[in-house]
């Protein structure tokens, strides 16, 4: 069975759950007696393994396969986008965060930060930009600041 409106079916088993719902947000937890929530999705695991969270999708290779971003444009957000197993978190002013600018297996994280290249990373703040993975043979930056570790004790 295939559930076309996932989102009012979701909706349906949380109000079943009989979660804690208040102004604050919804507690997820298995105490018998939770705290008020903090923020607007609060998890608590009192014991090991509890508290866990695991969000699950599928990369897909093919690019014309590959679904827009969950909020593509500017503003703030953590966002986890498994059509190209990307991940991205901080503030967008511009369009870092549109599907052109996403790299697959990327990693941007800062303000409008952009990690377009496979398997490419950007820290930081503004225009700090990753195109591409960089290796030792691809960047001759990379090769003018490689240096051969030695073992501290054959140099005494």
């Amino acid at each position: 069975m295939k559930v076309k409106n996932w989102h009012t079916c979701l909706a349906f088993v949380i109000a079943s759950l009989n979660l804690p719902v208040c102004a604050q947000g919804v507690m997820i937890t298995n105490d018998p007696s939770p705290p008020v929530p903090s923020a607007l999705l609060h998890i608590l695991g009192l014991t090991s393994g509890d508290g866990n969270v695991l969000f699950t999708g599928e990369y897909k290779s093919n690019i014309s396969n590959q679904g827009d971003p969950p909020t593509p444009g500017p503003g703030t957000r953590l966002m986890r986008y498994p059509d190209k197993a990307a991940f991205r978190a901080g503030r967008v002013m511009g369009t870092t965060r549109d599907k052109a600018s996403i790299g697959n297996y990327s990693v941007a994280a800062g303000l409008s930060t952009t990690a377009s290249g496979v398997q490419s990373a950007a820290p930081g703040g503004c225009n700090t930009a990753l195109i591409g993975t960089l290796t030792q043979n691809s960047d001759e930056r990379l090769k003018e600041t490689t240096w051969k570790l030695v073992d501290p004790l054959t140099s005494l």
